[in-house]
């Protein structure tokens, strides 16, 4: 399974919210904005973890100057 870039999955998402919309397919826009939202926290959790670890590579680099 291949990834997919988040703003490539954001389009897709959106496409297929304005195509239920114009449907009228309420069930289908109400799951597709339940996975935006859930995309949008995977991109934070991304982030934080993301800012975590550049905070413990420069705690180890700092640790190894110190030896």
């Amino acid at each position: 399974m291949a990834l997919i870039p988040s703003g490539a999955l954001r389009q897709r998402l959106e496409a297929l919210r304005q195509k239920y919309a114009q449907d009228r397919r309420i069930a289908h826009v109400q799951a597709i904005v339940a996975a935006m939202v859930q995309l949008d926290e995977v991109e934070a959790y991304a982030e934080e973890q993301e800012a975590a670890l550049l905070h413990d590579r420069a705690q180890l680099a700092t640790f190894a100057d110190k030896l």
